[in-house]
């Protein structure tokens, strides 16, 4: 017999890179995050990128970078996730088109997170992570678009035999 969910309990600290977690933050709910960077070991701060933060309800969604302490229990539930942006006419914006809020930046490198640091130097903090290699990346004026929504499946399979998403997540 086997889970159909891949979650395990572990510290924050030990999650592999680009794996899917959740901790539960003072009676709020869950908070989702990736794990963008190489586990440090349970005594170690460590940066992760949030996806949701329930105590914002009601509030679009945001992406953020936070430290952690390392020894925090989490919730790993895989690395086999799969984003799909939604790709529509009210979803869509050019990167010249300012003022609007967005989750995903689409570059000639690929899909990537934006979301900010409030701890980084530069453009308020703007940081993005691509979502194939959690490796840092970059956009350019005129040579990216902006996405205000997308899923996230826990696997290809559910996303492509049709299941609902894991998370939907709207800006």
């Amino acid at each position: 017999m086997t889970s159909a969910l891949p979650a395990r309990a572990m510290p924050i600290g030990e999650i592999p890179k680009g794996h899917l977690a959740a901790i539960s933050f003072y009676g709020k709910g869950l908070w989702y995050f990736i794990a963008v960077d190489e586990p440090p070991g349970a005594t170690e701060d460590r940066k992760l990128f949030f996806l949701t933060s329930p105590d914002r309800e009601g509030e679009p969604a945001k992406h953020r970078r936070l430290k952690l302490q390392g020894g925090t229990l989490a919730l790993s539930l895989g690395g086999g996730w799969v984003v799909t942006p939604h790709i529509t006419d009210t979803t869509v914006r050019n990167y010249s088109e300012q003022g609007i809020q967005t989750l995903l930046d689409i570059t000639a490198d690929g899909v990537h997170f934006r979301g900010f640091d409030p701890e980084a130097f530069g453009y308020s903090g703007l940081v993005l992570v691509n979502t194939d290699t959690m490796e840092p990346g970059s956009a350019t004026e005129g040579r990216t678009f902006l996405v205000s929504a997308y899923d996230l499946h826990l696997s290809k399979a559910d996303a492509e035999n049709g299941k609902p998403p894991f998370l939907q997540m709207k800006s």
